[in-house]
């Protein structure tokens, strides 16, 4: 059976969970060709962590508020834009649906995740470390509304055995994305 790097694995979902993602929220994303930078002039980042058993981690989601705010699902009552704190509370809940898409993922795989709460920031000059880490991958992406940079890492106690081939819902006895589940 063929094997796989948790590194590898987060370079492929996260490219492909964010773009679906955003897509959900009327956002097209693509891949950028250019290093992702490690700065945000003014921004919002949203923050969320995950343990799981012999490993733990951390996904950033760092944007600019316009492409947050073209992401957001609704107006307001009266039809305005949503305020600025709107859109910070949204960029955590955005990180939390990535991970949580991400995690679905990886446990086709064998990687069990347990998700922190997520936290969001904004500012002026919001910057990640750019420093090389063993299982740490980094995307950016473009849309017309501006650009977003994910960031995902893990620390791995000992190594992972990994199937390059995931495993089925059905396999797993877990439902799919999307699915109803009664009981």
């Amino acid at each position: 059976m063929k094997r796989i790097g948790l590194e590898d694995l987060f370079q492929t979902y996260v490219a492909q969970c964010s773009q679906q993602l955003f897509a959900e929220y009327g956002v097209v994303l693509r891949a950028s060709a250019e290093e992702p930078p490690a700065q945000t002039r003014s921004g919002v980042a949203g923050i969320i962590g995950f343990t799981g058993e012999r490993l733990k981690g951390s996904l950033v989601l760092a944007s600019s508020l316009a492409l947050i705010r073209t992401a957001y699902p609704m107006t307001t009552a009266s039809g305005a834009d949503p305020g600025s704190d709107a859109l910070v509370d949204w960029t955590g809940e955005l990180a939390n649906q990535l991970l949580g898409r991400i995690k679905n993922r990886l446990l086709l795989h064998g990687v069990a995740l347990v998700m922190s709460t997520p936290v969001s920031v904004t500012g002026e000059d919001i910057a990640q470390s750019r420093l090389a880490v063993p299982r740490h991958s980094r995307v950016a992406f473009e849309s017309s509304a501006g650009t977003v940079v994910v960031s995902i890492g893990a620390e791995v106690d000992g190594e992972l055995d990994l199937s390059a081939e995931p495993m089925t819902n059905g396999e797993l006895g877990v439902a799919a994305e999307g699915d109803l589940v009664l009981f």
